[in-house]
């Protein structure tokens, strides 16, 4: 979300500000979708629980959930930065 934001000339410090602006600028714009920005939440909770929570345990059928977002995610992401660049080869 940091290269995204970068490429509106937007910098942030702590993680609810990338989610704010990304929000602001790649949702609320459409530029990506709505279900993106309800993936990275869920993302970002996980992520958060898996570093101050060592004790919880994510489901086999959670996991592949997770990496199918992370996934869709990642290929919007890439998407974008070939519009942006004009090369299909990223």
């Amino acid at each position: 979300m940091i290269a995204l934001l970068y490429t509106q000339n937007v910098y942030s410090k702590t993680h609810s500000g990338i989610r704010s602006k990304f929000s602001e600028l790649f949702i609320k714009t459409t530029i990506f979708p709505i279900e993106m920005s309800d993936s990275i939440a869920l993302l970002f909770d996980y992520r958060q629980e898996a570093d101050y929570d060592l004790d919880e345990d994510i489901a086999h059928e959670e996991a592949l959930n997770l990496i199918t977002k992370a996934t869709e995610s990642y290929l919007l992401a890439k998407q974008y930065f070939q519009k942006l660049i004009g090369d299909s080869s990223l």
